[in-house]
């Protein structure tokens, strides 16, 4: 299978270090894919004056990056502290080049043509996540993660289910119960999407006509709690690998387990 990664492709500014790193949904999602044994992965975004070595490090992964396209301006930002226990608070983040951005030919042409579209869904792409989605071809799969969900409306979890052959959603058992009783009704109609809800330490869920399938989390090699930024993404690359191999949903619900356990022992969002 070839697997689109599109969206932002970023750096990480961590309130305590000195220099950035590689980040964005995108991006960590196309370095799972090919962590988890994907041949063939590509990332579409755009890239700004100060992220040209992002291209690099995707190319030197083994990522297809003639959808990323360089243009005037910033490179998206996000702002992270992490706080003791590993937990990450975002500190606010720039979209730069990002905002409004629609794909050039290139990435037009991989969004309508891979065989499954990744894209991460926040308030600098709803739009983005809404144009692939009328460009692909009917039934022509579709992963989108909304995130913790804040970024978008009922009217769109309802078109995304719709729309989508999977949707992730990383939240929290108790403050989000409501939005996972919505989502697990929304599981269950007919033709919607299967939605797979990352818990934290909690596990993960998926989530089928009607039916819920759970696991636990994986331990954290080393037994610490580093770093939590790009664990969902690292979970996402991964499921998504693990269901393109003929995996059943147990099985590729510990597969993202235990890369997004490898990624919680690091700082950064990659590895």
């Amino acid at each position: 299978m070839d697997v689109l990664a599109l969206g932002d492709i970023g750096l990480d500014e961590y309130l305590d270090e000195p220099a950035p790193r590689p980040g964005g949904c995108a991006l960590n999602v196309a370095f799972a894919l090919r962590a988890s044994g994907v041949a063939r992965v590509a990332a579409a975004g755009p890239i700004g004056d100060d992220g040209a070595a992002l291209a690099d490090l995707l190319r030197a992964r083994g990522v297809d990056v003639a959808g990323v396209e360089r243009l005037p301006g910033a490179t998206p930002r996000q702002r992270i502290a992490v706080r003791p226990d590993g937990e990450r608070d975002f500190a606010g983040y720039l979209p730069g080049v990002l905002a409004g951005w629609r794909p050039g030919t290139a990435a037009a042409a991989a969004a309508r043509e891979a065989e499954l579209v990744y894209v991460p869904t926040f308030d600098a792409t709803l739009d983005l996540a809404a144009w692939v989605w009328g460009e692909r071809p009917a039934g022509a799969p579709l992963a989108l993660d909304l995130m913790n969900m804040t970024d978008v409306d009922d009217a769109f979890v309802d078109e995304a289910l719709r729309r989508a052959s999977v949707v992730f959603a990383g939240l929290h058992a108790e403050r989000d119960a409501t939005r996972i009783e919505r989502l697990t009704a929304l599981s269950a109609r007919d033709g919607a999407a299967l939605v797979v809800v990352t818990l934290g330490p909690r596990g993960a869920q998926a989530l089928s006509g009607g039916e819920r399938v759970a696991r636990p989390a994986a331990p954290v090699p080393g037994g610490r709690v580093v770093d939590t930024t790009g664990c969902g993404d690292a979970f996402a690359g991964a499921f998504l690998a693990a269901r393109a191999r003929g995996e059943g949903l147990a099985e590729a619900l510990d597969a993202g387990a235990r890369l997004g356990a490898r990624v919680a022992a690091t700082r950064g969002a990659v590895v």
